[in-house]
């Protein structure tokens, strides 16, 4: 695409975008990756004007500080310092908590722990309406696990990471809801299918919980 717009004119600017609107969390894994590729491209056109952006329309509801990993990785490679463990290393002096507690905050988005792809688990599984379950084929035990694990990480960084404490709680606190809805819905229908009382009255209680969870994190 470089090579196709300096035929257009000279001077191409590249626009890249740190992913903040995927969801509720971020995807700082993802945007590490994106960014390392397009400034190697834009080194190799000898392109000079580069922006990194964090959109605030569809991105409103993941907080910019969340983004601080891409943000500071960009700014570290466009100064020419490229090493992972030296970056990691002026991080933690900028911002006093670890890159790797602060990667932490792209679990919502990611339960499993991977930045090969971009998924929005946390926003589509929170919005995820139990009574209609339109969703719910894509989650099961193992996610109720995976945010449950998801919890405990956050809240053990939390605990060290200072003035930034609130990213990890709030997150944290997302997580705690869809531990909750991730078997919701198709619990709710398998005891209707069955027409098991008993079970619909201890599923009642289920989501008493999850709204009073809902709230917290609210």
């Amino acid at each position: 695409m470089l090579t196709t717009h300096e035929k257009l004119h000279p001077g191409t600017w590249f626009a890249g975008g740190l992913w903040s609107w995927a969801g509720l969390a971020p995807h700082n894994g993802y945007s590490i990756r994106t960014t390392e590729a397009a400034l190697q491209s834009c080194a190799m056109h000898n392109t000079k004007n580069l922006l990194f952006t964090l959109w605030g329309d569809n991105g409103g509801e993941c907080s910019r500080f969340a983004l601080l990993p891409a943000l500071f990785y960009a700014a570290q490679a466009a100064h020419g310092i490229t090493d992972i463990e030296q970056v990691k290393r002026n991080f933690l002096a900028r911002f006093t908590v670890t890159w790797d507690d602060f990667m932490l905050l792209d679990l919502p988005g990611t339960p499993g722990g991977t930045s090969e792809q971009v998924c929005n688990a946390e926003k589509y599984l929170l919005y995820n309406d139990p009574f209609l379950g339109l969703l719910d084929d894509t989650t099961g035990e193992s996610t109720a696990r995976d945010y449950a694990q998801c919890v405990e990480k956050l809240e053990i960084a939390a605990e060290k990471a200072g003035e930034w404490r609130y990213l990890f709680e709030t997150q944290a606190a997302l997580c705690r809801v869809l531990a909750q809805k991730a078997t919701l819905g198709a619990d709710t229908r398998k005891a209707y299918a069955e027409h098991d009382m008993t079970a619909l009255r201890r599923i009642l209680h289920r989501y008493e919980e999850t709204e009073r969870l809902l709230w917290k994190f609210f």
